[in-house]
């Protein structure tokens, strides 16, 4: 298992309206894989958002691989910019940019190193999706180099999480290389097959 550690660290500054709510918390993203055939997955990652909810704000359903429903706190889900519709931009709601690229990452290559790629001071409450933009990728298969097709930049996981005062959230991807590359006669694409976990300090 080969796994890679992204740390965003969201600072909590402003209150929700009807609940107060002051002090810090952190958001770890951790990215891991499993992986056969492929040898190497390099990914140029140039943004991370977060979406906060609004106060009326009406949630999607998180989108599961098999079953479309979310399962406790894990929800496995074909990462991809068509898997549901935008929420609405009402009440404070709000895609947050958490990180700013480019940033290189070699899903398969590199085993328990933590990278820090970026902080942002962000409204505290309830999160409901994540976006990562991935501008390009390549694969190694079997020795050899492919540049792979990123049909949708903009990978969304609808994956609702809380950021606490004072307590740190990680959410956990669950990269399945194989899954997530595609073979279409002479070209490889990208539709990433990613189990999103929750997990909150304490637990």
């Amino acid at each position: 298992m080969k796994k890679i550690l992204i740390l965003i660290f969201l600072i909590l500054a402003v209150s929700l309206c009807a609940i107060p709510i002051t002090g810090q918390g952190t958001l770890q993203l951790k990215i891991t894989d499993k992986v056969e055939n492929v040898t190497s997955l390099i990914i140029n990652i140039s943004e991370i958002k977060v979406h906060k909810t609004g106060i009326t704000e009406i949630i999607e359903e998180p989108v599961n691989e098999t079953e479309g429903n979310e399962t406790n706190e894990t929800n496995e889900t074909n990462g991809n910019e068509t898997q549901g519709n935008e929420t609405n931009e009402t009440n404070n709601a709000a895609w947050i940019t958490v990180f700013s690229g480019p940033k290189s990452i070699d899903l398969i290559a590199v085993k328990n190193v933590e990278e820090l790629l970026g902080e942002a001071t962000i409204d505290a409450g309830k999160y409901t999706q994540i976006r990562l933009v991935v501008v390009s990728a390549t694969v190694d298969i079997n020795g050899t180099f492919y540049d792979v097709t990123v049909p949708s930049k903009a990978i969304k996981f609808i994956h609702p999480f809380n950021i606490e005062a004072n307590k740190t959230t990680s959410l956990i991807f669950d990269f399945d290389a194989d899954k997530s590359i595609k073979e279409a006669g002479d070209k490889y694409i990208l539709r990433p097959v990613v189990k999103v976990i929750t997990e909150f300090e304490g637990e």
